[in-house]
C-alpha cells in the first residue's frame, strides 16, 4: 500500500509532507475475514500507523524527523503490530519515502528560480559584452581605415607642397 502526500506537524511548528510505503501481510485468514464485523480493518490499521507517524513526528523537530526517518519507521511498525494481530494481519515494513516540508519545498524552488534569473542575467551579460566589443573592434577598423585615408592624403599634400616650393 502507499500512502502518498501525507501531512503532520513538527515540534518546531513546521508542516511536513511525506510519502510512504507500507506492506501487509494476513497472519490469520480467519480473524481477517470473519472476526472482524468491518471490512475496513486494513484501512483502520493503516489509519492507526498514519496516527502513530504524525504523532511521533510531533515530538521531534522537522531536522530531528528527517534524521530519524528510520526510528519512527520501526516504532510504528511495532506499535500498530499490537493491534494488527487482532485482525489477523502483520504489517511487515513501512517506509517514509519522502520527508521534506513545503516550506522547504517553496524555498528550494525559489532558489532554483533565482539560479535560472541569474544564468540569463549571465547569458544576456555575456552578450551585451560580445556586442560592445564588436562594436569596438568595428570603431578601430574605421579609425584605422580614416588615419591611412589622412596619411595617403597627407602624402599627396606633401608631394605638392614640394613640387611647389621648387617652382
Amino acid at each position: 500500500m502507499s500512502f502518498p502526500n501525507q501531512i503532520a506537524i513538527a515540534k518546531d511548528y513546521v508542516r511536513v509532507s511525506f510519502d510512504a510505503v507500507c506492506s501487509v501481510n494476513m497472519i490469520d485468514p480467519y480473524l481477517a475475514s470473519y472476526a472482524n464485523v468491518t471490512n475496513k480493518s486494513v484501512d483502520v490499521l493503516a489509519d492507526m500507523l498514519y496516527a502513530l507517524v504524525c504523532q511521533n513526528v510531533l515530538e521531534c523537530t522537522f531536522d530531528e524527523a528527517v534524521m530519524k526517518r528510520t526510528t519512527l519507521n520501526k516504532s510504528a511498525i511495532t506499535k500498530v503490530n499490537e493491534t494488527a494481530d487482532f485482525w489477523g494481519y502483520k504489517f511487515v515494513r513501512y517506509e517514509i519515502t519522502r520527508f521534506l516540508s513545503p516550506e522547504f519545498e517553496a524555498n528550494r524552488e525559489m532558489s532554483e528560480q533565482a539560479k535560472r534569473r541569474g544564468a540569463i542575467k549571465d547569458f544576456d551579460r555575456n552578450a551585451e559584452i560580445k556586442h560592445a566589443v564588436a562594436k569596438a573592434q568595428a570603431t578601430a577598423k574605421i579609425i584605422h581605415l580614416i588615419s591611412d585615408v589622412i596619411k595617403e592624403c597627407e602624402s599627396v599634400r606633401a608631394e605638392t607642397l614640394k613640387i611647389a616650393d621648387s617652382y
